[in-house]
């Protein structure tokens, strides 16, 4: 009998779990394997939701100044991409004119430096 899948109840979201099975037969119980890598339990499947780092408030530069926008993700599986829109228009990046984009698994930032 070869068992490919199993599964296990009772976990807790965000929590970090490492497996190990064994198999058993009518000889008796093999020894345990090494733990597997550590996963950590998250939703199968949960709707993005965007929450800015700096809590949404207005946000002002000087001239010359730096404009930094952090957005922190959640959502399950992570989103494979992400976007920057101001009044409906696509932010891209370029950095020949101070706009950059970053997008990690959780985490998202753009800034852009204002000429002087």
């Amino acid at each position: 009998m070869l068992m490919e899948r199993a599964e296990v109840t009772g976990l807790e979201l965000g929590q970090t779990y490492a497996a190990r099975v064994r198999a058993v037969n009518a000889a008796g119980a093999g020894q345990w394997s090494l733990d597997s890598e550590k996963l950590v339990a998250r939703h199968k499947a949960l709707r993005p939701k965007v929450t800015f780092e700096q809590g949404g408030k207005e946000m002002s530069v000087k001239e010359g100044g730096r404009l930094k926008v952090v957005v922190m993700i959640e959502g399950e599986p992570a989103p494979e991409d992400g976007a920057f829109e101001i009044n409906g228009n696509a932010v891209l990046e370029n950095k020949g004119s101070g706009v950059s984009i970053k997008h990690a698994e959780y985490k998202s930032e753009l800034v852009v430096r204002t000429p002087s």
